[in-house]
């Protein structure tokens, strides 16, 4: 790769990752601030049967439930500002590991778009953005945990609750999303695949 393509390449792709890791941090902090009202939406004797499905959406980004947390509408005043607290003494760690992602995220493409191509860099670089990432992801299960404990017994089973129903309503939200684009790709097929029928001038009159 030359060096003006390199040098353009890596000016443009900083200033998308490095701006994308300012937002991440900060849209956090502006979450844990704001206030929102609302309903909790439950549904009576819901079950729980394949919890490990149901609640991927929220096991897979645990900054979606941390932001259910926080933004709890169930909980009184009082009770969500102790949430809020304890969440937030993990804020500073998780920025900064927000901005080393991003960071870590364009090594690991310049590193596979090198020429010659040197895969022990790439695997290097790409080993360094998981160890990120799971990094993160404990300090945001973390701060879950301690929003959690900050709580009294019963109002932490309340919230407990809630984060779950929540789990599975977003977990329903992708599954009929995901059955929406299936089914539009399968009527997209059978359209393709029917045959055009033939102009009434090109059949053939019956013979007498």
């Amino acid at each position: 790769m030359s060096g003006l393509w390199k040098g353009i390449l890596v000016a443009s792709l900083a200033i998308n990752f490095l701006f994308a890791g300012f937002v991440v941090g900060h849209q956090f902090g502006r979450n844990i601030d704001r206030e929102k009202t609302g309903t909790m939406g439950h549904v009576a004797g819901q079950g729980m049967r394949g919890e490990g499905m149901r609640h991927r959406a929220v096991l897979e980004n645990p900054m979606m439930l941390a932001r259910m947390m926080v933004e709890t509408p169930i909980l009184s005043d009082e009770d969500r500002k102790l949430v809020r607290k304890a969440y937030k003494d993990h804020l500073p760690d998780i920025r900064r590991r927000a901005q080393a992602i991003e960071k870590a995220r364009l090594d690991a493409f310049l590193a596979l778009m090198e020429v010659p191509f040197d895969r022990a860099a790439y695997d290097s670089a790409t080993q360094r953005l998981r160890n990120l990432e799971a990094e993160q992801a404990q300090q945001v299960w973390a701060g879950i945990a301690d929003g959690l404990a900050a709580l009294p017994e019963e109002r932490r089973a309340r919230l407990q609750i809630y984060l779950r129903v929540k789990a599975e309503e977003e977990y329903a939200r992708r599954k009929n999303m995901r059955q929406k684009r299936e089914q539009e790709k399968r009527e997209k097929l059978q359209r393709q695949e029917q045959p055009l029928a033939r102009p009434q001038s090109e059949e053939k009159e019956p013979q007498e």
